[in-house]
């Protein structure tokens, strides 16, 4: 899963910072994915969390913020 869309889907669920909007998705992935895909979406996330620092993100950052960034 893209960061972007666990931003987008923490702010729909009224998460605050980009942190819990990643945990929202580990805590529930069984809920998201198909089992076999849980790994390789997991996986994809963490992947991006590492370009997040090139773009001046962090994890205490809202989601709302972090969004912003992300769309520049």
């Amino acid at each position: 899963m893209k960061m972007l869309d666990v931003l987008v889907l923490g702010e729909e669920c009224g998460l605050e910072t980009v942190l819990e909007a990643i945990e929202n998705i580990e805590r529930h992935c069984c809920n998201l994915f198909p089992y076999s895909e849980i790994e390789h979406e997991i996986e994809e996330m963490r992947a991006d969390i590492s370009g997040f620092w090139k773009r001046g993100i962090y994890l205490k950052m809202s989601v709302a913020e972090a969004i912003e960034l992300m769309k520049r």
